[in-house]
């Protein structure tokens, strides 16, 4: 299983994480190419050996804080 990204509340993460189901192991595997921006609730597929995120969403402090805290930044 894939892991992508996240947030724990206060930050928001781009890193990945592949889960052995088998073994219950965690191993972060060697990325190529540009990483996308953090992000959470968002999509994501592996073909070959690409792995493709699609939307999500991350908080921009400025913009949060410019809408009275109730608006965050759609990617």
């Amino acid at each position: 299983m894939y892991v992508f990204g996240g947030s724990n509340g206060t930050s928001f993460f781009n890193d990945l994480y592949i889960l052995d189901l088998e073994s219950t192991s965690w191993t972060k595997p060697e990325i190529s190419g540009p990483a996308p921006l953090p992000r959470m609730n968002h999509s994501s597929i592996v073909v070959g050996p690409n792995m493709l995120v699609f939307g999500g969403f991350r908080y921009d402090d400025t913009t949060y804080k410019q809408n009275g805290n109730k608006h965050g930044t759609a990617l």
